[in-house]
């Protein structure tokens, strides 16, 4: 079963980056003046950090692959939502395919005769695909994400993180033995965004979520800040609603954003374990209920391409653990 969901993943990747390959070699690519859909790639590494000593430990990387693009007005899903979501000016669909590892602080684990027993935070990989639909207005954003994913060593993460520390001559991470077991996850989340604060270079937005599953349960509040040249929220690089049919592009934006989420947690696998069957070769000191993610970001947005940087810092996730910082570099365009 995991096999199947697994391969299910990596073959919808796989896809992605065909048609993104296609698109690329495709020589009308610059010239076509199409701003209906795009893709995204995002890499996250505590290596992107503005800190001089980093080190392998907690959210350890994440490769991130999207595409996006808007549904047209007469289509079913546009109608269908219409009916429950007033003043409805877009509706965008998004795909998204992942990859993430989670590693202990060696620093911090324990250790008997030389042996490692207990983990501060236990090792654990994430492959899944997810599903958005965002329906956009004037006034709010609305979201519905459906993801599907796999956990343990059929993620890849271990190997994936092995090959990279190859690549730039960094010693391998020991412990991934001691990871969580394979188990199959899906999660249902919700959210809504709005702006509570406007000005004309200058505004603040509420973002709650909640999200219930076998991979994460939890209920998130933020807000968060934009300064700069922006958009208004239906049309923006900051909730990729910068989509549209007409043969002109958004308007350029440059901004910083700037906030944080409060996050209240009821299950969080890539540290509890799987929530069916034993987890073994896992000893931790518990999950954090509440923990915080403080982000900022600088976005530049021009016609097809956007390109953004992200720094986070997350306050410890266990009792044993600590706060962490890591980084995120993305790149947006359309086809």
């Amino acid at each position: 079963m995991d096999s199947y969901y697994k391969n299910l993943i990596l073959n919808k990747l796989l896809k992605i980056l065909v048609l993104l390959f296609l698109a690329l070699v495709n020589p009308s690519f610059a010239q076509k003046k199409d701003y209906n859909e795009e893709f995204q790639l995002q890499n996250d590494n505590d290596i992107l950090t503005f800190k001089r000593k980093v080190a392998d430990r907690y959210y350890s990387f994440g490769v991130h692959l999207d595409y996006r693009k808007i549904i047209r007005e007469e289509s079913k899903l546009y109608l269908f939502t219409a009916k429950h979501k007033n003043n409805l000016k877009k509706v965008i669909v998004n795909w998204h395919a992942g990859i993430e590892g989670y590693t202990s602080d060696q620093t911090r684990d324990k250790q008997e005769n030389g042996v490692f027993v207990a983990f501060d935070r236990p090792y654990a990989g994430w492959l899944f695909a997810e599903n958005t639909i965002t329906a956009a207005s004037s006034q709010s954003i609305w979201y519905v994400k459906t993801t599907l994913g796999v956990l343990g060593p059929a993620s890849g993460a271990e190997k994936l993180q092995d090959n990279f520390h190859v690549l730039i001559n960094n010693p391998k991470l020991e412990n991934w033995d001691n990871q969580i077991q394979n188990e199959v996850a899906l999660n249902l989340e919700f959210g809504v965004n709005f702006a509570i604060i406007k000005w004309s270079h200058f505004d603040i937005h509420s973002q709650s979520s909640a999200s219930l599953g076998t991979q994460a349960t939890f209920f998130k509040q933020g807000l968060m800040g934009r300064l700069g040249k922006f958009n208004t929220i239906d049309n923006t690089v900051f909730y990729h609603t910068n989509l549209t049919y007409e043969d002109t592009p958004p308007q350029s934006e440059y901004f910083l954003e700037f906030g944080a989420h409060l996050v209240t947690w009821g299950y969080k696998a890539t540290i509890q374990g799987r929530m069916f069957g034993e987890n073994t070769n896992m000893n931790t000191d518990g999950l954090h209920r509440v923990n915080v993610d403080v982000s900022a970001a600088l976005n530049y947005s021009r016609k097809k391409f956007t390109v953004f940087f992200r720094h986070h810092l997350i306050t410890a996730e266990t009792s044993r653990g600590r706060h962490f910082y890591y980084g995120s570099l993305g790149i947006i365009f359309k086809i």
